[in-house]
């Protein structure tokens, strides 16, 4: 529409058609955003979110419990902890996931089998991930095993690839039709499992040279230079370090939080598996994917408990009061407990 300068009122109306044109765009996008949004809360409080009924429904029992030791089934103690995890996203303040999706780095899809996994380091990862490569790969997992060919193809998303990098329409249609799943353990025993790997171990260098010799120059007094060097780094230092970190983006993926990796309360998992009860709830979630004919979950023995007072007793209190400051979120919506000493 050409309009000149004595034409005052042609020039209201492009005026008046360009405000109307803007207005309209801006109402697309805010439906848009609004049936995204929507969308997702049928994830998390869909058919598959329902409350069962318990007639004795009495403390939650601990996530790390031996499921034999309850009298409850599998499907009743799986439902228990989903319906903890929802009660306690409702007091966590949520960055809604539209505007997060490059979060979702840590979940990855099978798109041929139809599951979702958060894939989370020192909790059983190593074994998840030649599973379900082997079983994507069609191949044997020690195979995988044998010739390290994990990494190349995990971390790459060659094979299972990574949620974030789908298309939104995609996500959205996952996250409301496929099973999904995550796994946790005991915070501080985590962290004391990727302690004893990362900094302990001698063929091991990567992190001891990475963030070892800073952490030693940092917390330990009159270090030698040999100290520095090779990066050895006691327990209660590394604490002190973790403790360190304010920014949840700042922290490593072995010592990040649950909460942040496999966002819990925008992805409504249909099972949150523990540590302390893997053989079971592994089990259970390879019934779930159709797989547990061709796999089963080995068995971890892990000393990790056993000697976890003993290290947490090394730790200044106000250090485990920064550590536990840090997860209680995850000490929360996972219902593990930390005992001060």
């Amino acid at each position: 529409m050409a309009c000149y300068r004595s034409e005052w009122k042609c020039w209201k109306r492009v005026v008046l058609f360009s405000l109307i044109v803007t207005l309209v765009i801006q109402i697309v996008i805010l439906s848009s955003i609004t049936v995204f949004r929507d969308t997702l809360n049928i994830s998390r409080h869909g058919p598959t979110a329902h409350q069962i009924d318990v007639k004795e429904k009495d403390e939650l029992p601990s996530f790390g419990n031996k499921l034999g030791q309850t009298g409850r089934s599998i499907e009743a103690i799986l439902q228990l902890r989903k319906q903890h995890v929802e009660e306690q996203c409702l007091k966590v303040k949520n960055e809604e996931l539209i505007f997060n999706v490059s979060a979702l780095d840590h979940i990855y899809v099978d798109t041929k089998n139809k599951f979702i996994y958060c894939y989370v380091p020192k909790v059983a990862s190593t074994q998840w991930r030649d599973i379900l490569l082997a079983n994507f790969m069609g191949i044997d997992a020690n195979y995988i095993r044998k010739k390290r060919i994990d990494w190349k193809y995990w971390y790459n998303s060659k094979k299972l690839k990574q949620l974030k990098l789908f298309p939104k329409y995609e996500i959205i249609k996952m996250l409301n039709s496929f099973f999904k799943f995550m796994m946790v353990r005991n915070p501080m025993e985590r962290v004391l499992s990727v302690w004893n790997d990362k900094f302990m171990d001698s063929k091991n260098k990567f992190y001891r040279q990475r963030l070892g010799r800073d952490i030693v120059k940092l917390f330990r007094k009159n270090a030698t230079s040999s100290e520095i060097e090779r990066g050895f780094i006691r327990f209660d230092e590394f604490i002190k370090y973790i403790a360190m970190s304010k920014d949840p983006l700042d922290r490593d993926e072995h010592w990040s939080r649950y909460y942040d990796l496999c966002r819990p309360c925008d992805l409504y998992y249909d099972v949150i598996g523990t540590y302390e009860t893997l053989n079971i709830d592994s089990d259970y979630i390879l019934e779930r994917i159709g797989i547990l004919d061709k796999f089963r979950f080995p068995v971890i023995p892990s000393k990790a408990q056993s000697v976890l007072n003993q290290y947490t007793a090394t730790l200044e209190l106000q250090d485990q009061q920064k550590f536990y400051q840090i997860f209680k979120t995850d000490y929360d919506m996972f219902n593990y407990s930390m005992s001060f000493k």
